[in-house]
C-alpha cells in the first residue's frame, strides 16, 4: 500500500508543479532572447541607485502567436549570507499608447554554484502571459525597482515565446488532491495495529 501512496503522491507532484513548469517554460515556440540594456551611463555592474531603466525592446506581434510568454532570463548573484537577496522589476508591453500588460515580478537568489564568498544562480522567471489584441508593433519595457536587499544580476535577457499553452488548473488541481490523496493513504496504512 505504501508503494501505491508514493506512485499516487509523485503523479500528483508531477500535475501540480511539472504541468506550470512545462507551460512556464517548453510550450510554443520561442520568439527570441532579448538582451536588456541599461538606458543611460553605466555605473558599477549592475548596482544603480534609484530605478534603472533598460532600454525597450521593438516586438512585431499578431494575434496568431496568442498566448504570447514573457520570461526574465538572467544569473543573479549574492553574498554567502544572503540567502533571502531579491531584485523587483515593473515590466509593461504597449501598443502605442494602450498598455496591454504591466506586471510586477521579484527575483529571488537561491543557493547556487559557489563562486568564493559568493553563489550565483541561473533563473528563469515568468513575466506573464499576454494575448494581444492586434497585429503591430509593440514596446516591452523593464523597469529595475530598488529594494532593500539587492543583489547583482548579469547577462539579463527576456524571452518571448509564442502560442503557449495556458496552465490548465484542473490538472493542478487534479495533482493537489492526489498528493492529499497519497499523505492520507500514508497516514491510514501506517498507523499501529495494522
Amino acid at each position: 500500500m505504501q508503494a501505491l501512496a508514493s506512485l499516487i503522491g509523485l503523479v500528483g507532484l508531477l500535475l501540480a508543479v511539472g504541468h506550470p513548469f512545462y507551460v512556464s517554460n517548453f510550450s510554443g515556440k520561442v520568439v527570441g532572447t532579448y538582451e536588456l540594456k541599461v538606458a543611460g551611463p553605466v555605473r558599477s555592474p549592475q548596482r544603480y541607485v534609484g530605478p534603472v531603466k533598460y532600454r525597450p525592446i521593438e516586438l512585431t506581434l499578431d494575434p496568431s502567436m496568442n498566448p504570447v510568454m514573457f520570461n526574465w532570463v538572467g544569473r543573479i548573484w549574492f553574498e554567502n549570507n544572503s540567502e533571502f537577496s531579491f531584485r523587483s522589476y515593473s515590466a509593461t508591453l504597449s501598443l502605442g499608447q494602450e498598455q496591454v500588460l504591466s506586471k510586477s515580478i521579484d527575483v529571488k537568489g537561491d543557493k547556487g554554484v559557489a563562486r568564493g564568498d559568493r553563489y550565483f544562480h541561473s533563473r528563469v522567471v515568468e513575466i506573464g502571459q499576454v494575448n494581444v489584441p492586434s497585429a503591430g508593433s509593440y514596446r516591452f519595457e523593464l523597469l529595475d525597482r530598488p529594494s532593500h536587499n539587492e543583489t547583482e544580476v548579469e547577462q539579463l535577457r527576456v524571452e518571448v515565446r509564442r502560442n503557449v499553452k495556458a496552465t490548465n488548473y484542473k490538472i493542478v488541481g487534479g495533482g493537489i488532491v492526489l498528493i492529499v490523496l497519497a499523505s492520507v493513504i500514508t497516514w491510514l496504512t501506517g498507523k499501529p495495529g495494522d
